[in-house]
This record gives C-alpha cells, sequence and structure tokens, in this order.
C-alpha cells in the first residue's frame, strides 16, 4: 500500500501473536507518517492554489489511511485535515 508496501508485507508468524501484534502497529504507524507527510505538502499546495496536485495528494493519503476520509476539508478551502 506505502510506496514500497506494507511494512513486513506477507510475513505471517500465527505462533507468534506478540509479534504479529507489533508488525500491525508497526504497519499502523507508518501508514498514519506517510498520510501525514502527504496531507501537509498537498496543504501547501491547496495554499498555492494548485488544487488538482492537492487533491492527488489527499487521495493517496486516504488510500493508505482511510480512517482519515472524514478529517478532510474540501480543495480550495484547505486540503489540510479539518478542524
Amino acid at each position: 500500500m506505502l510506496e514500497r508496501g506494507d511494512f513486513l508485507a506477507g510475513a505471517e508468524f500465527p505462533q507468534l501473536a506478540a509479534l504479529m501484534r507489533w508488525i500491525a502497529r508497526q504497519r499502523e504507524h507508518w501508514r498514519s507518517a506517510v498520510a501525514q507527510a502527504l496531507t501537509e505538502r498537498a496543504g501547501a499546495l491547496d495554499g498555492a492554489d494548485q488544487w488538482s496536485d492537492a487533491l492527488a495528494l489527499v487521495g493517496r493519503a486516504i488510500e493508505i489511511a482511510p480512517w482519515l476520509e472524514g478529517r478532510m476539508a474540501a480543495p480550495g478551502s484547505a486540503v489540510l485535515p479539518a478542524r
């Protein structure tokens, strides 16, 4: 899902539940970090009236971290997370 794939994509260790929970937390952490970077860049583009580029980055952020979808404002009114 990220540029080079999820953290430890395809790794499965069913006998090691603690390790699998840690991997899941790491995946969520890196998804959030990438989505945050994309929304920050989108905000800068939005401020420069480059709405189509900003919208593309917001779309990518939502693909990576779908829980962000309801938190975004419309392009042209600030692509940064809605307040």
